[in-house]
């Protein structure tokens, strides 16, 4: 009885230090932003029908915005049909890596987003949940966004075009849209995102290729 005792106890050891260290694993502590001068391409569809490429390219410059810590990013969209081309300049806080505001090619600021738009939240975990709020300012108009429920639903291998990521999905609900993301901490970037509406598909985007620099660390 006493061999019966010992065996379930340390079974029990075992069992507890493989949740342990697999709860570990799952777990990410803080954001860290992606590597200077990396370049990320991605496809974009909307109802299904693809609709261009957007090129993602981090810059140099990190300078703060607003009094806070943030990095940006060089996005160039490009058309399906290849003629026309868009340029925005995306700004990101480093705290949790989410959008702050973006500027237009002419340099102009073009939107705020105040405090920011939510979607991240670190520390990272499965089975972590939060609702946020934000206020997005237009020019003259400033409208109310939200409130979204966004949970952390899985930390798994996803496969895109542009490889195999370990990655958070994170789902966000606002009444009948849902909205999923894969974020995958090492990039410190997305993967993949799809917005449903009433049980349709409308929007999706996937990481078709990354050009990383070993050498340049990432923009901390």
């Amino acid at each position: 009885m006493a061999k019966l005792t010992i065996g379930s106890c340390l079974v029990g050891i075992v069992v507890t230090l493989l949740w342990t260290s697999a709860s570990t694993a799952q777990r990410v502590t803080e954001f860290k932003a992606p590597a200077l001068g990396a370049v990320f391409t991605f496809r974009i569809s909307d109802k299904g029908k693809y609709v261009g490429t957007s090129e993602y390219a981090v810059l140099p410059d990190q300078n703060p915005f607003d009094g806070r810590s943030a990095y940006r990013i060089r996005e160039r969209y490009t058309k399906a049909a290849g003629k026309k081309q868009y340029i925005t300049i995306r700004v990101f806080d480093k705290e949790h890596g989410n959008a702050v505001a973006f500027f237009g090619s002419n340099g102009k600021i073009r939107a705020r987003f105040r405090p920011h738009v939510g979607t991240l939240n670190w520390p990272m975990f499965v089975g972590k949940s939060w609702t946020h709020t934000y206020t997005s300012e237009r020019e003259r108009r400033k409208s109310k966004i939200g409130p979204y429920t966004h949970s952390v639903a899985a930390y798994e291998t996803i496969t895109v075009p542009a490889g195999s990521f370990r990655a958070f999905r994170i789902v966000s609900t606002k009444n009948a849209t849902s909205r999923t993301t894969w974020f995958a901490p090492k990039l410190g970037i997305l993967v993949k995102q799809s917005e449903r509406k009433n049980g349709r598909t409308t929007f999706s985007l996937v990481l078709i290729k990354a050009i990383i620099s070993t050498a340049s660390g990432g923009a901390n």
